[in-house]
């Protein structure tokens, strides 16, 4: 039996009954390179969840820090010699941040949730985004008016991570202050190790 090939939403999508999961804020944790501001939401239609038309932002994030890491700094590296190799400079001018504010409400893109729906695992494994992107924006404009997604990551699988939308300001989310750097955490020391990352 062939592969089921990973399809666009339905036409219908708005009339099914979306998977919703809640999920705590404080929960999050984003890598980024801003010491402040976030989260920040881009428009830049270029990651799997992005809204292909540019007419909202995305903001990505893990439920850890190993994934946050691995979803930001390790995204486009391959592994050389069983490693991830990456200027030291790069991991100095990164920062973990963590969140306070309301419960999170969030389309439910994994496992059964996901498969009902239409959809399968290659949604986070390809590299041609245009079919997530239209996913993206199927949920997005879905009567259930979710927050964002919770889907699982590909470079961290089976942990899971979460996209969220810019709905102007509804979601509400506050930064925890201060954001911590993130080459002189104690939590990033024992991720270089589990995701076998090394300075070059």
């Amino acid at each position: 039996m062939a592969a089921r090939a990973l399809r666009n939403p339905a036409r219908n999508f708005g009339t099914f009954a979306l998977p919703v999961v809640t999920l705590k804020a404080k929960r999050l944790v984003r890598i980024s390179s801003y010491s402040s501001g976030e989260p920040h939401f881009g428009k830049t239609a270029s990651h799997r969840f992005d809204d292909p038309k540019m007419e909202y932002g995305t903001s990505y994030f893990g439920l850890n820090v190993a994934t946050a890491v691995a979803e930001s700094l390790l995204h486009d590296l391959e592994p050389v010699g069983a490693r991830y190799r990456i200027a030291a400079d790069e991991v100095k001018r990164r920062f973990i941040h963590t969140f306070d504010g309301e419960d999170l409400t969030l389309a439910d893109l994994t496992g059964q949730s996901m498969n009902v729906l239409g959809a399968h695992a290659g949604l986070f494994g390809t590299a041609n985004y245009s079919i997530p992107m239209r996913w993206s924006r199927a949920i997005h404009t879905h009567p259930a008016d979710v927050d964002g997604i919770l889907y699982v990551s590909r470079m961290m699988a089976p942990n899971l991570a979460v996209v969220l939308f810019d709905r102007g300001g509804s979601i509400g989310l506050t930064q925890r202050k201060p954001s911590r750097a993130l080459a002189s955490s104690a939590a990033f020391a024992k991720v270089r190790t589990t995701l076998h990352i090394a300075y070059t």
